[in-house]
């Protein structure tokens, strides 16, 4: 066979495994989308969680990932529909707080008892205990989710534009604005206050339309809607430690090329670390910045607390059949403990 035909030949396929080579190198280069929704503000503690992570997470992958941050609702209105786009895969990460969660998950409903837990540090342990939070993992699976993490969220205060109020006992009559239908409701029915639920995102409106006269948030979410321009009193109770729960698609998480995941899982973790800490600060200055704008704030004394967890631990009673007896008493142990150090 003439050798410049083959020559010629040769160098054909060469081209062409050439042209494949930069084609497939090109497909690998192609960055992988991390799509995230939520119904808070950028400036609200989720908000700035995710906002950290889509910052670590770019960092240590650098453009194998493109992290993509909906906040406010921009793609759902509400976290429970985030949580049904997460289950059909078409976004990545969610983080509703554990009351979100429990229509889907009802044992979550565990962390989201009046006074259960007593401290942040508390909550962590629960949260990494194998005997609590490790027993409640495996039902996002079912779900075709994956825990990632819990993101701090503060202890949830009472807000109205009505009046003082000090004792359980003065909620009677209030219209307050609450997240989770099955939690909240018969929280509040027990004092004598009408819950209504709504996503966050229509709070402020609805109070200035008198619809709901408070809501019940953290001191970082009632500052990140100016809330002093809406009503005038806040009863600090410490009454619920809300956390954010991470949760990402199973299918497409078990789906990522191991490096992606690996980085991805790091960046979960470093933020994670940071976030607890830079949350117990930013709620203390939420705080401060809600009396600075003229809000009248009541810290209920240690001495009433007694009181105040007395008076909604019925609630406790309505949750046994759904969380398990052997969970609720891991948890009381945890807080007896905490109690007597």
């Amino acid at each position: 066979m003439d050798k410049r035909f083959l020559a010629s030949i040769a160098a054909f396929l060469g081209a062409l495994v050439g042209a494949a080579l930069v084609a497939g190198s090109a497909g690998a280069a192609a960055p992988v989308v991390v799509k995230i929704s939520h119904d808070v503000a950028s400036a609200q503690a989720k908000g700035v969680a995710f906002e950290k992570f889509k910052e670590v997470a770019e960092r240590r992958l650098g453009d194998k990932v493109k992290i993509e941050i909906y906040p406010s609702g921009q793609l759902y209105p509400s976290d429970p529909k985030n949580v049904e786009a997460l289950q059909l895969g078409a976004i990545h990460m969610v983080a509703p707080t554990f009351e979100k969660w429990t229509p889907a998950m009802p044992r979550f409903a565990l962390f989201t008892l009046p006074y259960v837990f007593v401290s942040q540090q508390m909550m962590k342990e629960a949260l990494d205990s194998p005997e609590i939070g490790g027993k409640l993992w495996p039902d996002l699976d079912k779900k075709g989710l994956k825990y990632l993490a819990v993101w701090s969220n503060g202890y949830r205060q009472i807000f109205n534009r009505k009046h003082e109020v000090r004792e359980p006992e003065d909620l009677k009559g209030l219209k307050i604005r609450v997240q989770a239908k099955d939690v909240f409701v018969p929280l509040f029915r027990l004092a004598g206050a009408n819950a209504q639920v709504l996503a966050w995102s229509e709070a402020p409106q609805a109070v200035q339309q008198g619809i709901v006269d408070g809501f019940e948030v953290p001191f970082n979410a009632a500052r990140s809607i100016r809330a002093w321009e809406l009503l005038k009193y806040v009863t600090t109770a410490d009454y619920v430690y809300s956390g954010y729960l991470v949760a990402t698609n199973k299918a497409w998480w078990d789906g990522l090329p191991a490096d992606i995941q690996k980085g991805l899982q790091d960046a979960m973790g470093e933020v994670t670390a940071w976030q607890w800490g830079a949350n117990l600060k930013d709620e203390a200055e939420s705080k401060q910045t809600l009396i600075r704008n003229g809000m009248k704030v009541y810290d209920v004394p240690n001495d009433r607390k007694a009181h105040w967890a007395q008076f909604f631990r019925p609630v406790h009673n309505d949750y046994v059949s759904v969380v398990g007896k052997e969970l609720l008493d891991k948890l009381y142990a945890l807080q007896d403990r905490y109690l007597k150090q």
